[in-house]
């Protein structure tokens, strides 16, 4: 993992009571709509990003590949030059005891959290200086965009970033930004498409002069109204105590070329 890394954060906000099958049904629908089949698996490849976090495999329900799934997985990411990796919710034994004979490796176990109802959010106190909005124009999702990049450790924006922001509040989802007073995006986040029941908040980041103000919180609280407000339960994944959760995983063999 690069060197600069993302806020993470245990937010006292969200409950514990995760329906973990849900949100694996949430996870492989998130990626349907270009995703390509292989095997019990549904990948998808960001063909203008070659980051991991955009770049992976979820398993179908209960699946227990082979080795000659497996094999044609790590063919398919080899064809497309991106490292093979899989998110999924946790626990499947059948399918981490065939990953981990096929070469994969666990890279985090995440907690999954939800917020069914609006009576478990807990409101951040309000931060001086900044102000928090929903941008809809390119300059300033690109703006927003741009930090969140530096905060996950890749450098630069482009019309992509912009691009996937846009697609994203086209199909129900939300942006939310902090910015300074002087009009500098320091924290955002953003909450995706809603799937069934749920919709996930993902890509926090916060500047990283701008850290232990709580501008994290503040932005997970209002993506979680906006979710509320779409009537759906908004889940995010977060390092905390180990309970079942987002499992994320890669191969170790993977080829140079």
């Amino acid at each position: 993992m690069a060197a600069a890394t993302p806020m993470r954060l245990a937010f006292a906000t969200m409950n514990d009571s995760t329906d973990v099958p849900a949100i694996q049904t949430a996870l492989r629908a998130a990626i349907a709509d270009g995703a390509e089949r292989v095997g019990p698996f549904l990948v998808t490849i960001d063909a203008d990003a070659t980051g991991p976090f955009r770049n992976f495999a979820v398993p179908d329900d209960d699946a227990a590949p082979t080795a000659a799934d497996l094999a044609a997985l790590r063919e398919y990411f080899r064809s497309v030059d991106r490292l093979p990796r899989l998110e999924f919710a946790a626990p499947q034994p059948v399918l981490e005891q065939a990953l981990a004979a096929a070469g994969f490796v666990i890279e985090n176990r995440l907690s999954l959290l939800a917020l069914p109802d609006a009576s478990a959010l807990r409101e951040p106190p309000v931060i001086a200086g900044v102000t928090l909005d929903e941008p809809v124009e390119d300059e300033r999702l690109r703006a927003l965009a741009a930090m969140q990049n530096v905060a996950y450790g890749e450098q630069g924006v482009s019309d992509a970033d912009v691009a996937r922001l846009r697609r994203t509040l086209a199909a129900g989802g939300a942006v939310v930004a902090a910015w300074d007073s002087a009009g500098v995006a320091v924290a955002g986040g953003v909450l995706g498409a809603p799937r069934g029941a749920l919709a996930e908040i993902y890509a926090i980041a916060v500047a990283a002069d701008q850290r232990r103000r709580g501008l994290g919180s503040a932005v997970a609280a209002a993506l979680s109204r906006a979710a509320l407000a779409r009537g759906v339960t908004p889940y995010l994944q977060t390092e905390g105590p180990a309970r079942p959760g987002c499992t994320k995983g890669s191969d170790t063999r993977r080829s140079a070329n």
